[in-house]
């Protein structure tokens, strides 16, 4: 389930959050934090550091989760489709979220 409840909200940390001040965009799971790469650049209220702070904590969260992100600069030197928002200001990069091999 995406949305999650006020008292589910309440129970996650502020580390499960990509913008942990604002408690927003939440990244605790995999789908969620699939939904913040995808609502970060349409997140209001957020300044510039924190979009670029906001990012890299969902990058990382996403490879906590086992999906591979590979990064490439703005020229486009990698292979596949981009997913999630265009990067802006200091970050000039795409990324490219491709789904982890699974490990059994």
């Amino acid at each position: 389930m995406a949305i999650l409840t006020e008292a589910e909200r309440h129970r996650l940390g502020d580390s499960d959050f990509a913008v942990p001040g604002k408690r927003k965009l939440p990244i605790h799971d995999e789908e969620h934090a699939r939904l913040a790469w995808d609502e970060l650049d349409r997140t209001e209220g957020l300044g510039e550091y924190e979009r670029e702070q906001a990012r890299d904590r969902i990058i990382r969260a996403l490879h906590r989760h086992g999906v591979k992100l590979s990064v490439r600069g703005a020229a486009g030197t990698g292979t596949g489709q981009a997913q999630g928002p265009a990067p802006t200001g200091a970050a000039a990069r795409e990324a490219i979220v491709e789904e982890a091999s699974a490990v059994v």
